[in-house]
């Protein structure tokens, strides 16, 4: 299910696609597209409770997360050794042809803390929390005026200075991707 499922129009995240391509890997690896569709969620609710190894290891039959050596699934253990001579899916690694480094993508409704993003406000621009205001537009003052968190809390005295460091630090973060 996309990250904007109940949204109008649906949206995609990027996020969704490394998932829908993690279902097609499963596939080219002649693995029963339920079972695929089953681990693909799995993995995509492993990934919003906790920090696991990005790295997914398969040849179809035996589906392995990070270091292990035993599937979840089906309790099927690998031989000593296997585990390197299988496929590896990076759900975090670079696309050939797209990126050059690790993949990072925003969540596309929060994407920090003191952030969202809406369609319908500023076009889906990302805004602070509470406001209208454009995380780029925070990042422009720093950037272009040289003004820090508190110098830009007095221009927008409805933003606290927290929420103003955390979206400065996501179009950082956001910019270095």
């Amino acid at each position: 299910m996309p990250d904007w499922f109940g949204a109008k129009p649906r949206g995609w995240s990027y996020r969704d696609i490394v998932y829908a391509r993690l279902l097609a890997w499963l596939r080219s690896k002649h693995m029963d597209r339920s079972q695929a569709s089953e681990r693909v969620g799995f993995v995509r609710e492993l990934l919003e409770k906790s920090e696991i190894d990005p790295s997914v290891h398969s040849d179809g039959t035996i589906f392995l997360i990070g270091n292990e050596g035993t599937d979840r699934f089906t309790g099927q253990q690998a031989f000593d050794g296997l585990v390197e001579v299988l496929d590896v899916f990076e759900l975090t690694g670079p696309v050939e042809g797209v990126s050059r480094g690790e993949l990072w993508g925003p969540s596309l409704v929060r994407p920090s803390t003191h952030t969202y993003i809406s369609p319908w406000v500023l076009a889906g621009e990302p805004c602070v929390e509470g406001s209208r205001v454009p995380s780029a537009t925070l990042y422009a003052l720093r950037e272009d005026r040289g003004l820090g968190a508190p110098a830009i809390h007095e221009l927008y005295k409805g933003l606290s200075v927290e929420a103003i460091e955390d979206a400065l630090a996501f179009e950082t973060r956001l910019r270095a991707a």
